[in-house]
C-alpha cells in the first residue's frame, strides 16, 4: 500500500454530533488526527515511537479545513491521508473525509517535527523520511 492511498474508517457516534444529529465541526479534526496516527502506525511508526526512538514529536503547526457537507449520526466516514510535501522539519498532508463517495471535508495540515526536550523545530529523522516517501 502506498502511503498516499491510506484510508481509515470511522463510525459517527452520538458523542460526535450536535443537537441536530450532525457531526460537530471540531470533531472532524479528531477523525483526521486518528487517521494520521493510523497511517504512521501502518508505516511501522507507533504513536510513542517518534519520542522513544528519535526524541521527536509531531505537532500540527497549521490547518485549513473546507467544510462541504455534514456527516450524520451512524455514518461510516472514510478519512484519507496523502502526504503532499516532506521538508526538512515539516510535512504537508492533505486529508479528505468522505461518506458514500461524497467528499464532506477537505483538510490541509502542516505538521512540524519538534525536539521532545527543547520543544523547538528539528529535522525529521532520515529513517522516518524514508518510510514516508516509500
Amino acid at each position: 500500500m502506498s502511503c498516499a492511498d491510506f484510508i481509515s474508517k470511522f463510525r459517527v457516534y452520538y458523542e460526535d454530533t450536535d443537537a441536530a444529529g450532525v457531526v460537530y465541526h471540531a470533531n472532524y479534526l479528531k477523525f483526521m488526527e486518528r487517521a494520521r496516527t493510523e497511517w504512521l502506525a501502518s508505516l511501522g511508526c507507533l504513536p510513542q515511537q517518534p519520542t522513544d526512538r528519535w526524541g521527536v514529536i509531531f505537532a500540527v503547526r497549521s490547518v485549513t479545513l473546507d467544510f462541504v457537507k455534514p456527516a450524520q449520526l451512524g455514518s461510516i466516514l472514510e478519512v484519507s491521508v496523502t502526504p503532499n510535501k516532506i521538508r526538512g522539519a515539516s510535512m504537508d498532508i492533505l486529508q479528505k473525509v468522505v461518506n458514500d463517495q461524497q467528499t464532506l471535508v477537505f483538510g490541509k495540515f502542516r505538521i512540524a517535527c519538534i525536539d521532545s526536550v527543547r520543544f523547538s523545530a528539528c529535522r525529521i529523522p532520515k529513517d522516518l523520511v524514508h518510510r514516508l516517501k516509500n
